[in-house]
């Protein structure tokens, strides 16, 4: 399955306090900005934010963007992220099933590409 990336031009979403992830979907950015961004985005958790900083994406280097992207999968799928204290605390935030499978999907589709 093939994701298309929009540019910043495509995107109509207005940040406030949130990363700029252009190579990201607006689907994929959706469910980060509500289960990733509070701690891996400015004035997020530093511990978080060393693992994953979505504001210092865009100078990931594409194999880095890649793996990150498969980590964040993995984390998720297995229940790893978000913590199980933000879970306690923001039962809303937690992704569903089918959010977790656009995120997999994504991260599947970036491995795709660096395998070219």
């Amino acid at each position: 399955m093939m994701i298309a990336m929009p540019s910043r031009a495509d995107s109509t979403r207005e940040t406030s306090n949130t990363a700029m992830t252009t190579s990201i979907p607006d689907s994929v950015v959706t469910i980060l900005e509500k289960s990733c961004y509070p701690c891996h985005s400015a004035p997020g958790k530093s511990m978080a934010m060393s693992k994953v900083n979505f504001d210092k994406w865009e100078t990931y280097k594409p194999e880095k963007r890649a793996d990150k992207a498969e980590d964040i999968c993995k984390e998720v799928t297995k229940g790893g992220m978000p913590p199980k204290s933000f879970r306690s605390n923001n039962p809303e935030k937690v992704p569903t099933q089918a959010e977790l499978q656009i995120i997999c999907n994504w991260a599947a589709s970036m491995e795709s590409k660096d395998e070219k």
